[in-house]
């Protein structure tokens, strides 16, 4: 069975080419372009793993990761956000650190800096689901 990815994206045109980009890469994915589209969608699907941008209206992504993580454990998250430097920074760590107190030390976690090219967030999909945590 292929891996199941929750990717959650507002703007609908970057989530449409992703998820394309995922599926040819071998992923079943699962969209949503709000929160509560995706707190429904991991509810119902089990996923192996959840790609979800950090700015977005109504919840952000860390707040959306910590009401994930009340469902059920994420095994393994990717955050993707403008506010990511690809060279790191202390910015990055703070957003690092949100993340980390919403879902707790067992979450493998990686970042990807905002533009991305949907082969960016294959290593850093790949470390997740292999129990890696990453910053990119």
């Amino acid at each position: 069975m292929p891996v199941q990815i929750l990717l959650i994206d507002d703007q609908e045109d970057l989530l449409w080419v992703t998820e394309i980009f995922l599926q040819s890469a071998g992923y079943m994915v699962h969209s949503a372009t709000d929160a509560e589209t995706a707190l429904r969608l991991f509810a119902s699907v089990d996923c192996d793993a959840v790609i979800t941008d950090y700015n977005m209206p109504g919840m952000n992504g860390d707040e959306l990761a910590g009401r994930l993580a009340k469902i059920r454990p994420i095994r393994a998250l990717v955050v993707t956000s403008a506010k990511i430097s690809k060279h790191g920074g202390n910015a990055d760590q703070t957003l690092r650190q949100a993340f980390r107190i919403q879902v707790g030390a067992n979450t493998n976690l990686a970042f990807v800096a905002k533009p991305y090219a949907g082969s960016e967030l294959l290593e850093p999909l790949a470390d997740v689901l292999c129990g890696g945590s990453r910053q990119s």
